[in-house]
């Protein structure tokens, strides 16, 4: 260590790697060290400039990893090391991960809780922050390492627990965003335009025969290599994908242990072709309704982005059916009682297109669908809606919207204008 002032605590230590690697080592695994400074014989407690470790046996069917760092973060300075060995060693640098950070925040509305309560789906995950990790260069279908580090920087950390003791821990899951379905062009016309499962129209694909070489959207075909920006350029470009309500049996899905009040980390090997459709990050505290602060940082062996999937024009309420508001279909006499939403955009426009999904956990319906699929059916109203938000069926002002009732655990609905929402389960 050298260059600095402060006599700053330093260490090292070598890890073992199969034979071969050049990947970075992404943790500490106490069975890979070989060789640890501050475990030397002659060590000290007190910070050293220059620390030591002697006798350091090397098994040439590994290969190493010698990893200097200060002890405490944040610290920089510049160091050398000096490696002494009788014989001949090839010792070369390995490369500086990418990385990307951005900073967030759990509001009241935005404090989901955990993916799971007590063994349970919990229907409020989905109000949690959500970001999205994609790649920033060329596609690639060599497998991409990436650690994942949680930090909650505001100052009621381990101090909003519960009364009855439970402890309000930080943790992350991480879920991939679903490619969309191949388009197979023998079940369609020729002429025909493509359409997504509801019928609506999908943008078209511009052909690649139309442009010249080296003018395609992820770089240059001819063999010439894509600028330092021209990627990021690309990533920033291309449509955020739609938040996620709900962790499903079938869908990838890592979560985080929640052992840590500040801290939180992930890792994980996926291949290349993931990160092109890219993946979510959704981090949350243990205890629902717990506002702060956090940092969230990917570091990847390849170039990757974080985007935030900001609320902004989307909103998401989770809600709830008790023996009191499930009041079935408008065939009832009690539908009204049903939970109500009314949506109102904040801007004074004339009219306004939006789109609405009203979805459950499925893990919690499968077995009552299966005995009762059509009083499961899952459906929802539109209704022109006063001041007082009282709703009216179809008071002659407005025709009211009515979805088709599903078996299915997820309904979606296109609106136009100022309307009140009801949710029905059932007919």
């Amino acid at each position: 260590m050298r260059n600095i002032r402060d006599n700053v605590p330093i260490r090292f230590v070598v890890i073992r790697q199969r034979r071969g690697a050049k990947t970075r080592v992404w943790e500490e695994v106490p069975d890979d060290v070989v060789a640890d400074s501050t475990k030397a014989h002659f060590a000290s407690p007190l910070p050293q400039r220059e620390v030591a470790h002697t006798n350091v046996k090397l098994d040439p069917s590994y290969s190493y990893v010698v990893v200097p760092h200060t002890l405490e973060r944040g610290k920089e300075c510049n160091f050398t090391l000096r490696i002494f060995s009788p014989l001949d060693l090839n010792i070369d640098e390995v490369a500086t991960p990418h990385s990307d950070r951005l900073t967030g925040a759990w509001l009241r509305e935005s404090a989901g809780g955990p993916v799971r309560i007590d063994g349970r789906a919990n229907p409020s995950w989905c109000l949690n922050p959500q970001y999205w990790i994609t790649r920033a260069g060329p596609p690639s279908k060599r497998k991409v390492e990436l650690k994942l580090v949680l930090h909650r920087t505001d100052r009621k950390v381990g101090r909003d627990d519960k009364s009855d003791g439970t402890k309000n821990k930080v943790g992350m899951v991480l879920t991939r965003v679903q490619p969309p379905p191949p388009d197979n062009p023998r079940r369609r016309k020729p002429g025909q335009a493509r359409t997504n499962a509801l019928g609506e129209a999908l943008p078209s694909k511009a052909s690649s025969l139309k442009r010249p070489l080296g003018t395609g959207p992820l770089g240059a075909t001819d063999g010439t290599a894509l600028s330092a920006t021209g990627g990021a350029e690309e990533a920033k470009d291309r449509e955020l994908p739609r938040r996620k309500l709900e962790v499903l049996p079938s869908d990838v899905c890592l979560s985080s242990d929640f052992s840590n009040p500040a801290v939180a980390t992930l890792r994980c090997v996926i291949p290349g072709e993931w990160l092109n459709d890219g993946l979510l990050v959704h981090p949350s505290l243990k205890l629902i309704g717990r506002e702060g602060d956090f940092t969230l940082t990917a570091y990847s062996s390849h170039r990757i982005m974080l985007r935030e999937l900001a609320m902004g024009s989307t909103r998401t309420v989770a809600g709830v059916w008790t023996d009191k508001t499930a009041m079935g279909s408008h065939l009832h006499p009690d539908w009204k009682r049903n939970p109500a939403f009314q949506i109102r955009p904040l801007d004074r426009v004339a009219s306004s297109t939006a789109r609405i999904t009203l979805s459950r956990p499925e893990e919690r319906w499968r077995g009552p669908c299966k005995q009762d699929s059509v009083g499961c059916m899952l459906g929802f109203y539109i209704v022109t809606c006063d001041r007082e938000r009282d709703s009216k069926f179809n008071d002659g002002r407005n025709p009211s919207m009515e979805t088709n009732f599903v078996p299915m655990h997820t309904g979606t609905s296109p609106l136009r204008g100022l309307y009140c929402m009801q949710a029905a389960c059932s007919v």
